[in-house]
């Protein structure tokens, strides 16, 4: 009750330092401040999690976590205060049911693994708390236009940094890091260059730790707008995401890029969208994207994914190895969360396969199924978005990284998305009060 209250009074002490006006409501003055209150607290879910992403780069004080884990308790704390202090709470069954499957398996797992138990314990709960989230908070107090708004401007903004750091770098050698390095987790990240067939390759990484996770990042939002806005508009915005994505290097995002387009152009055809401008603009963005690949950083670029092994020999060749468990146990409920022992065991595993090797082939089936109810229950959009995201874990280990939080929002509440929200159009706050409940003026 204490902890409720003092984030209570943190959120009032957010509203009145709050210059500018961001975290005020959307509507009109005279509805019920307790609207107002709750709306804030969507916006600071959304920015939350958007941003786990980033975050998970830099250290608490003293080691203890990264401040993604800091802004995951956040969350947790809005989800179980506006929980307790609300009538009606719907969960997502689905997902709550894996939620509970994940406390069995951790400490089912424990039990015959070497595994330390504290961090065993404490990846356990951390991907425990990513689907309590996810069943409780997507459906009850997300506002998914603001948030889908929000998620393409960072990509856009991200997009806009790797602009700046490869022309910097390429053309006047001067490098424009993303990130603090002072308080960044890994000193890896110190390096942005790769060395293919003895020559320097640059691949710009933006604010992200990887420039396979600045790709993973943005090919999301990039699909929603492409799913989403009218076939015919943002085109331009489009091909802008669609550049920095190729910039990236980054064999995964190259490959969601191309099934994106062509789902999307096949599109344009069905509905006979295609108009002069589109057509034009299309014709010549092959022409430049054939020019580009003459460049020796994009003949690089293709040896690296199509002529070499390097892009699928490191996503694949510890596959089979890690679909032969050790004992019956391991093959049913897996090797538990703590996935640095794995890694270390079998080497890196795209996700599908890791967390098969986390949760056994029951958590495996679970998490399919849970995307075929989500997969049945929404509309043509999502059904695709949900297939993309099937084949985007085949090359990246996502599902299990704090990535997934923003395709999970789309998966679990896209069918509530306003596609006017590409179209320029003011979209006002969709936490109404048939949403969800006004907070019992009993109960505090």
């Amino acid at each position: 009750i204490n902890a409720i209250k003092g984030f209570a009074t943190f959120s009032a002490w957010l509203e009145k330092i709050d210059e500018f006006g961001f975290f005020k409501g959307t509507i009109n003055r005279e509805q019920d401040m307790r609207i107002i209150y709750n709306q804030n607290k969507s916006k600071l879910l959304s920015f939350l999690l958007l941003l786990m992403p980033i975050f998970n780069m830099y250290e608490l004080p003293g080691g203890r976590g990264t401040i993604a884990d800091l802004a995951l308790v956040l969350m947790f704390a809005i989800a179980v205060s506006r929980s307790v202090l609300s009538h009606n709470v719907k969960l997502v069954p689905s997902l709550f049911l894996f939620a509970i499957y994940l406390v069995f398996d951790g400490f089912a797992t424990m039990t015959y693994t070497n595994s330390p138990s504290g961090q065993h314990m404490t990846y356990t709960i951390r991907y425990l708390l990513y689907f309590i989230i996810f069943a409780i908070c997507f459906k009850n107090y997300l506002d998914i236009n603001f948030t889908i708004k929000l998620y393409g401007g960072f990509c856009v903004l991200s997009t806009i940094w790797l602009l700046m750091q490869y022309i910097l770098m390429v053309f006047f050698h001067i490098y424009l890091p993303g990130f603090i390095a002072r308080f960044v987790t890994r000193e890896e990240l110190l390096t942005d260059y790769l060395y293919v067939n003895h020559t320097i390759f640059y691949r710009p990484r933006s604010f992200f730790e990887e420039p396979a996770h600045y790709a993973i990042y943005v090919i999301g939002f990039l699909i929603i707008l492409l799913l989403t806005s009218d076939t015919s508009k943002k085109i331009s915005l489009k091909i802008f995401l669609s550049f920095g994505i190729v910039l990236s290097g980054s064999t995964t995002g190259l490959a969601m890029l191309a099934l994106a387009w062509m789902v999307y152009v096949y599109r344009l055809f069905r509905e006979k969208k295609i108009t002069t401008k589109t057509l034009s603009l299309i014709v010549g963005l092959l022409g430049a994207l054939y020019v580009a690949l003459q460049s020796s950083t994009a003949q690089i670029l293709i040896r690296r994914t199509f002529q070499s092994n390097e892009a699928s020999s490191g996503r694949f060749e510890n596959v089979m190895e890690a679909l032969s468990p050790k004992s019956a146990l391991e093959f049913f409920f897996g090797r538990g969360a703590y996935v640095p022992a794995i890694s270390d065991d079998v080497g890196w595993l795209p996700g599908w396969p890791l967390i098969y090797k986390c949760y056994g082939a029951i958590g495996l089936i679970l998490f399919f199924a849970i995307l075929f109810s989500l997969f049945l229950h929404g509309n043509r959009n999502q059904k695709i978005f949900i297939a993309l995201f099937v084949l985007l874990n085949i090359g990246t280990e996502m599902v299990t990284m704090s990535f997934v939080f923003p395709y999970m929002a789309y998966i679990v509440c896209g069918m509530m998305l306003d596609k006017r929200i590409f179209d320029g159009a003011r979209m006002e706050h969709n936490l109404t009060i048939t949403n969800y409940s006004l907070i019992d003026e009993k109960r505090g």
